[in-house]
């Protein structure tokens, strides 16, 4: 299945979260599964993230400071390298998981956001 990293990253606490509910074996090992291929993109994800607020975030001490706002002078140059990577999209080695519903109390904010990667059954 491919997402982009921003689908990723809407998904990745929604699904956390979903995962702490009691499932049938089969569906929480899916979830498990899901769980894991998406940390290792969002590690890698991250990273670039973190490049990016790193060389266009403002500075103290010489030392960056870890965070960019939209006041800061590098913010449209930030802005415009974090939508394009929050654009791409990346492969991810997961089917869509089928969760009982008869049940299940979840947000609908959450479901709105999970919707790619799970169906109610």
């Amino acid at each position: 299945m491919k997402l982009t990293n921003a689908d990723l990253e809407n998904i990745n606490k929604p699904l956390d979260s979903l995962s702490k509910e009691k499932f049938p074996a089969t569906v929480a090992l899916s979830l498990i599964k899901a769980l894991k291929e998406i940390a290792g993109h969002m590690v890698d994800y991250g990273k670039v993230r973190d490049t990016l607020i790193t060389r266009y975030g403002p500075e103290k001490d010489g030392k960056p400071t870890g965070s960019i706002n939209p006041q800061d002078p590098n913010w449209s140059e930030f802005a415009k390298e974090y939508a394009e990577l929050l654009e791409v999209e990346v492969e991810v080695n997961i089917d869509i998981i089928k969760i009982p519903g008869a049940d299940l109390k979840i947000s609908p904010e959450h479901l709105m956001k999970l919707e790619k990667v799970i169906e109610i059954v």
